[in-house]
């Protein structure tokens, strides 16, 4: 299996010039404790007398991934730990709020191909803040475990300036079953996106009807036949 990774590349201009990484050993996670862009985390790291930005990865609510330092160097997100580690922050306040469906989904194929490129293990590499420092960061609704348990796989990772901005929506008629942990449900939201209101809930093993689909981001939505639209990565077909 090979996964597909597009990762957005901003002008950032480093007041300094970045020393080399010689070795990877950590991945270290991260909340913003807030919302912005990758523009503003740079701003407010040079503010605090840094040479910019110190993540290396910045992934939006919308599950888009951003470069910030360039992965080769040494980054500013965790004191006395940057020298051999890679700093991934989330948008967002995981002590108020949760991952979305697409931070999780992307979050979790950049580590793996991240565990691949440096021969890692989760298990043993993936860190948060937390665990580093004495710190909430990334906050009490993060799912650290979730992210310790993955494999690491392979990566046909692109770069560019640009979003992803896939909106295509497509006619269909096939049946799902949600898959979701024991006692969870999933949401059924008024429009595709993590955005749209939540209408109601369908429980885990419910199957339903979906007459259309529609992809966001890397992320496809399905439109129920009573209405409404669920997120089809927590369902199987069928």
């Amino acid at each position: 299996m090979v996964n597909n990774i597009h990762i957005i590349t901003e002008k950032i201009i480093f007041s300094n010039t970045l020393a080399k990484r010689l070795n990877t050993k950590r991945i270290v996670l991260h909340h913003a404790a807030g919302r912005g862009s990758v523009e503003d985390i740079h701003k407010s790291h040079l503010n605090n007398g840094w040479s910019g930005i110190g993540y290396h990865f910045y992934i939006r609510r919308d599950g888009n991934i951003y470069q910030g330092r360039p992965l080769g160097t040494i980054g500013a997100h965790c004191l006395n730990n940057n020298s051999d580690s890679i700093g991934i922050c989330f948008e967002g306040n995981m002590q108020k709020e949760n991952l979305t469906a697409e931070q999780l989904k992307n979050g979790k194929i950049l580590i793996q191909w991240l565990l691949y490129k440096y021969k890692l293990k989760a298990k043993k590499n993936v860190f948060g803040h937390r665990d580093l420092m004495a710190t909430a960061c990334p906050g009490k609704n993060f799912p650290l475990a979730d992210f310790k348990k993955l494999k690491k796989c392979k990566a046909n990772v692109t770069y560019s300036n640009k979003k992803v901005t896939t909106n295509k929506t497509t006619s269909t008629s096939y049946y799902v079953t949600v898959s979701v942990k024991e006692n969870s449900v999933l949401n059924v939201r008024s429009s595709p996106g993590t955005t749209g209101k939540i209408v109601k809930m369908l429980k885990n093993k419910e199957r339903v009807l979906i007459v259309e689909e529609k992809t966001l981001g890397f992320t496809k939505w399905g439109k129920i036949k009573n209405g409404g639209w669920i997120c089809l990565t927590y369902t199987k077909r069928g």
